[in-house]
């Protein structure tokens, strides 16, 4: 029989885990589509030091393999264009999975038209942002999204 403090099973003894109760709430994850690797670079830099966590992928097909393999995913942000599978046919392949549907969407993109912008909230995107992205408005409008105040970001987030 082992002693107590032994481990058995690879099982972490509840006293050496790390305090759950000390701990703020869940990070929210955001995913990152873009086929860019500079703008997925940038983009991670900024979320990370916000105090998101980020999953990151370069094509549309990336994008929504991980959405249906991570779970812990709260929001995407998506390019528009991008080989394959571009966003907009992206965020309507989202809202056509029921498990996925309620995952908010803004677009991150460098296309301005009227056109985009219409053909992005019709396929069921909730924001749109242009590129170059203001840091802080980026901040503002995925707060928004996730109903989180700005200062439940990392101290100088928005600076």
């Amino acid at each position: 029989m082992p002693s107590q403090n032994e481990n058995v099973g690879n099982q972490t003894p509840a006293a050496s885990k790390p305090s759950d109760q000390a701990m703020p709430a869940k990070k929210k994850t955001i995913l990152i589509v873009d086929d860019d690797p500079i703008i997925l670079d940038l983009m991670e830099v900024i979320l990370k030091k916000a105090g998101f966590q980020t999953v990151l992928a370069r094509s549309g097909r990336s994008g929504i393999q991980k959405l249906n393999e991570d779970a812990r995913i709260d929001m995407a942000l998506v390019d528009i264009e991008m080989p394959e599978i571009n966003g907009i046919q992206l965020v309507k392949m989202i809202r056509n999975q029921p498990a996925l549907d309620k995952i908010p969407i803004m677009m991150v993109t460098g296309k301005s038209t009227k056109e985009d912008v219409v053909l992005s909230f019709k396929a069921g995107a909730q924001d749109y942002i242009v590129k170059p992205v203001a840091k802080a408005v980026m901040l503002q409008k995925i707060c928004a999204q996730l109903k989180m105040d700005t200062h439940d970001l990392a101290p100088g987030a928005m600076d």
